[in-house]
């Protein structure tokens, strides 16, 4: 990209001298700036296009403006028998910058309008026997500078499909890694659960062991919804819905003493979205385990809701028992495990203090995977 840059910048000095010999012209002044002001900018304007999409319509909007004004003094330097190759040469490289950043029908639109103001600026040297000639070197010159940004584009492109290719693939790894090592102990502990409840006769331990065969099955099941997610097209894990949700917390509930609200709720929609799914109750788990090992908490709050992005998803838990003992410790990887599945699905944990006293841990995900 440096090199890039350098091939941009060293045509400019020549433009400009280029003007300042040819013509002696306020306005050709003028266009030498608005041609400079188009190399200097065009990167930090255009480039608002991709990276911050919320600046996208300012970004087209300053670009079509300066098309405006690039139209208009064009026009008249053409009227008066003059061009400005400082002006062209702002213009061919806004082609370029364009080709690299655009998004759509409408910013190819202003490419193009881009194109014809560029080649079109020589017109009122037609009759010189030069324009003829100007006007083939400005389309030779746009040609190449959308080639180069295509190819940028595509160079970008194939990076962001290769990392998508790594997270598929560790998605993969994961779970069969999880599949293979896992899955058989799991079925293992419902069988023995099975078992163990179809002898006992005391209610109490019956409905202990009903509750380690549930919770051995929806381990399975995860681990299920995470070999399909390894697939091109992630699946929703089975019972990692809002339900599957309201039962891990309502479990928890009758496990503590604390007092636990639990604010489940996607206004617009009855469950977590497919992929995201799994993620949220693995955390949610991971979390209220925690709880019980690190803290005795006498409030504790999970909810789940909206992020101020309509797109995002946000999972909170809150308790306020932060160094207060619990009945364990754990060996510290639950939290970066998933971490590091919110990660791939592009979205992020944090765990820490939080203002008054409590501990939190908050999980936000998009709607959809990266």
């Amino acid at each position: 990209m440096t090199r890039l840059r350098r091939l941009v910048v060293v045509p400019l000095p020549l433009v400009l001298l280029l003007d300042l010999v040819a013509w002696a012209n306020p306005l050709v002044l003028l266009a030498m700036v608005l041609g400079t002001a188009f190399h200097v900018d065009a990167e930090l304007t255009i480039g608002a296009w991709v990276g911050r999409p919320q600046r996208r319509p300012l970004a087209r909007g300053w670009y079509a403006a300066g098309l405006v004004l690039a139209a208009a003094l064009g026009t008249v330097l053409a009227l008066d028998g003059m061009w400005s190759a400082t002006l062209t040469w702002g213009l061919v490289l806004l082609t370029g910058v364009g080709a690299w950043r655009q998004r759509g029908p409408a910013d190819r639109l202003l490419v193009g309008l881009t194109v014809l103001l560029a080649v079109g600026q020589p017109v009122g040297l037609w009759y010189e026997g030069i324009g003829p000639l100007l006007m083939l070197a400005s389309l030779t010159a746009c040609t190449v500078s959308l080639a180069i940004g295509a190819l940028v584009r595509t160079q970008e492109e194939g990076v962001a499909a290769a990392a998508e290719l790594m997270r598929t693939q560790e998605r993969a790894r994961m779970a069969a890694d999880l599949h293979d090592l896992v899955a058989h102990e799991v079925t293992g502990i419902v069988v023995l659960a099975q078992a163990a409840g179809a002898v006992s006769t005391d209610p109490r331990s019956a409905e202990a062991l009903a509750r380690i065969e549930r919770s051995a099955h929806e381990a399975l099941g995860e681990i299920r919804a995470l070999v399909a997610q390894s697939g091109e097209a992630p699946a929703s894990a089975p019972g990692a819905g809002l339900a599957a949700l309201h039962d891990v917390a309502e479990r928890f509930a009758t496990t503590t003493d604390a007092r636990v609200d639990i604010e489940i709720d996607l206004p617009g929609s009855a469950e977590a979205p497919g992929a995201a799914g799994a993620v949220l109750q693995r955390a949610l788990t991971e979390s209220l385990t925690n709880v019980h090992r690190h803290a005795r908490p006498t409030v504790v709050l999970v909810r789940l809701d909206r992020t101020a992005d309509p797109d995002g998803i946000r999972l909170l838990v809150r308790n306020d028992g932060v160094a207060a003992g619990g009945v364990g410790a754990g060996n510290g990887s639950g939290l970066a495990r998933v971490r590091h599945r919110a990660e791939l699905l592009g979205g992020s944990l944090r765990a820490g203090a939080a203002p008054g006293g409590a501990w939190e841990t908050e999980l936000i995900l998009p709607r959809e995977g990266p």
